[in-house]
């Protein structure tokens, strides 16, 4: 954590006391750097990840960077500089996980959902090895009263806590096991301390349902979290993120992390087993419901829109991962 905790996720940084203070500035990256760091396993690239002091979990190697859109030009934070962007590799396992992701992304964007901005960085070909996949962090927010270091902005670090943190659950716990209704509990932490826990609670929901149509297996509690204001007088459920049709690789799990009305298979789950869900979350069956109608209706329409910016981007192969979702996602039950 000394090594890897100056830029953790939230507010929270973790520092050796004892350890040289670098100068805190933001270090323009070159595109050979940003190349290298596409380059997933090699030196430069695993260089680049310890530097960054970056403590983030996930398959993937990732690195906080800092992003100026008008120069669309890449900094390296040092020091106690904060980043804006989470930068992820492609991942050598996982064929066009960038683009997966992304299609993903746009596709809950299109159904309402809110999500953080992300895109795609091509450094090269769209070989998985040449791209990788940017995330804005919601964590970060930039005001009126900002600092300015080399030129640049300075965001502030929002606190953020990961459901399995606030609900006390061991990091290697958070894919629900033998019925411990995380979905339940997760609905009651946000009816506990969300400044608006009715509309949380429905995001949730929606978030949930997005999850079985793509088919995102890997919807684990570690994906969800509170985030809070600057002051730290209101909290939120974060934006979804970190959403991959898992179902689209052979390899994958058919168990889905969190469990809908007691069914943990996503071939086994339905429309029903949402409605035993609603009622053993709290919720009202026929809102519930509508809401799942809702998205189920307007699903293959949002991700045909998304499928489409990103092949008028150059990234032709995404309608192939979009077939494989309508054929592997929760979604195939309803075409």
């Amino acid at each position: 954590l000394a090594a890897l905790g100056n830029e953790c996720l939230g507010a929270i940084r973790i520092v050796d006391n004892e350890a040289a203070i670098p100068v805190t500035s933001y270090k323009l990256l070159q595109d050979a750097e940003i190349k290298a760091l596409a380059q997933e396993g090699a030196t430069e690239s695993v260089q680049l990840i310890t530097k960054s002091h970056l403590s983030l979990t996930g398959a993937s190697g990732k690195v906080g960077l800092y992003y100026e859109p008008e120069s669309k030009k890449w900094f390296f934070p040092e020091g106690n500089a904060p980043s804006t962007h989470i930068v992820k590799q492609s991942h050598i396992r996982l064929k066009k996980i960038v683009a997966n992701e992304q299609l993903c992304m746009l596709t809950a964007k299109n159904l309402g959902i809110e999500i953080p901005e992300s895109f795609i960085v091509n450094v090269g070909s769209d070989n998985k090895e040449d791209i990788l996949f940017a995330t804005r962090r919601y964590d970060r927010k930039f005001d009126d009263d900002s600092a300015v270091l080399n030129g640049l902005r300075v965001p502030y670090r929002l606190h953020q806590e990961d459901f399995a943190q606030a609900l006390g659950i061991a990091a290697g716990d958070k894919y629900e096991k033998n019925g411990a209704a995380y979905l339940k509990r997760s609905m009651n932490l946000l009816r506990s301390f969300s400044s608006d826990p009715i509309a949380d609670q429905l995001k949730l929901w929606d978030i949930c349902i997005f999850d079985y149509l793509v088919g995102n297996t890997d919807n684990h509690i570690k994906n969800l979290s509170l985030l809070y204001s600057k002051d730290l007088k209101s909290i939120r459920l974060a934006p979804a993120y970190d959403i991959v049709s898992t179902m689209v690789y052979d390899n994958s799990t058919e168990d889905m992390a969190m469990s809908i009305g007691g069914i943990y298979n996503i071939n086994d789950i339905d429309r029903k087993a949402f409605e035993r869900e609603a009622l053993n979350v709290g919720f009202g069956k026929n809102m519930a419901l509508k809401h799942f109608d809702k998205m189920v209706a307007g699903f293959c329409d949002a991700i045909d829109k998304a499928s489409f910016t990103l092949m008028s981007q150059g990234f032709e192969y995404v309608d192939v991962i979009k077939q494989e979702i309508l054929q592997k996602g929760g979604i195939k039950s309803y075409l």
